[in-house]
């Protein structure tokens, strides 16, 4: 049920496209079960405790859980090839340096 086919060391994180802070959504895919569920349970579990300790805890839940990681969305084998050219090459002078970051905002 993980978004990106492995599982995360570490504790669960926030999910990055959550409905409200990605809480249930970072918890569903640590534990490896259903989202719906895991939002299911936490709605039950609001609406039967009068919603203030499922909402003190959801919130400190998303305060102290950390973001999810940024992930590539495909792996390019060429991508470390041009990354180790990139810092292969001299720097070069100011002007050139320049002239590169015109280049690169035109193109």
């Amino acid at each position: 049920m993980s978004d990106y086919g492995y599982h995360r060391h570490g504790g669960p994180y926030r999910s990055r496209d959550g409905m409200v802070c990605g809480v249930c959504k970072g918890l569903a895919n640590h534990l490896d079960i259903s989202v719906f569920w895991t939002r299911m349970l936490t709605l039950v579990a609001f609406l039967m405790t009068g919603l203030f300790p499922v909402a003190v805890i959801y919130v400190c839940a998303a305060l102290l859980m950390k973001r999810e990681p940024i992930l590539p969305t495909g792996y390019d084998p060429s991508w470390h090839e041009r990354l180790k050219e990139r810092h292969e090459r001299p720097a070069g002078s100011f002007d050139e340096r320049l002239s590169r970051v015109r280049q690169a905002a035109r193109g």
